[in-house]
């Protein structure tokens, strides 16, 4: 699967505000007839994700333009 798109309040580059509870949304794309059934979006302070700011736990309350 291929996440594209990444917007958080319909924004692609949202640095510098604070959202409180963020809107985030995305596209999936994948080879075949799939669906996505959940999601989980973790924010990190380095790209091994050792210091974590923001997660949202695993979603099944998804909808057409991400998680609410």
């Amino acid at each position: 699967m291929i996440i594209k798109n990444l917007k958080t309040n319909r924004m692609t580059t949202p640095i510098g505000f604070d959202f409180g509870k963020p809107r985030l949304s995305w596209i999936a794309e994948c080879d075949g007839a799939k669906k996505q059934e959940a999601a989980q979006i973790q924010v990190a302070l380095d790209s091994k994700f050792s210091h974590i700011v923001f997660d949202t736990g695993i979603s099944n309350e998804i909808d057409s333009i991400g998680l609410n």
